[in-house]
Parts: C-alpha cells; structure tokens; sequence
C-alpha cells in the first residue's frame, strides 16, 4: 500500500477497529494493519513492497509454473512459425502452378 496512513484515518472515519503493528525483515521495516470485513475474515494491509522478492527455491527455473509457461510460449511461437513456413510453401506452389498453366498455354500458342 503506498499510504498506511491514509487507510488507517479512512478505517478511522468509518469506525472500523484495526490493530496496528511493524515488523523488521533484515533491516528494512514493514508497517500492518489488521481489521476484519464485514464476514469476520481478517484483512492485512501492508507496505510490503518495501521488501526485496526473493525467489522461495533455487531459481526461477525451478518453478513448475513458470517453465510451464515458458512452454506454452516457445510451442506458440513454433506453431507460428510453422504456420508462416505452411503459408510460404502455399504461396509458392500458387505462384508456380500459375506459372506452369502460362508456361502450358504459351507452348500451345505456338505449336
């Protein structure tokens, strides 16, 4: 959240109890605030983006996800691909067979 403050006077002003609270990670500082929706389940408002993302396990690379994704864009991309090179050797076989048909109906033309 860019403004802790502002969401708290804004719970604040529609009388919405909340528990305040800041905790430290490795030098760098997180405030929370913790309140509950009106179906009782409980809220965290945080500027956590003050914490650097770190990767959970190994590498990006380890993550199923991702390389799941990263399959589903290299098969996309060679499905492409192939559907260009298709539409090439398409074009081309048109162009030759008209030129073939033109090449016939001259050689008629003369004998």
């Amino acid at each position: 959240c860019e403004s802790m403050g502002a969401v708290e006077r804004k719970l604040k002003e529609m009388g919405i109890r909340y528990v305040q609270s800041m905790v430290e990670d490795g030098g760098i500082y997180v405030e929370q605030l913790f309140f509950h929706d009106p179906d009782g389940f409980m809220i965290e408002i945080c500027n956590c983006d003050n914490l650097p993302v770190v990767p959970l396990v190994g590498s990006v690379a380890a993550c199923p996800r991702v390389n799941m994704v990263k399959q589903q864009q290299q098969q996309q991309q060679h499905n492409k691909m192939q559907q260009q090179q298709q539409q090439q050797v398409a074009a081309l076989v048109q162009r030759l067979s008209v030129g073939s048909t033109n090449d016939m109906a001259l050689h008629e033309l003369s004998c």
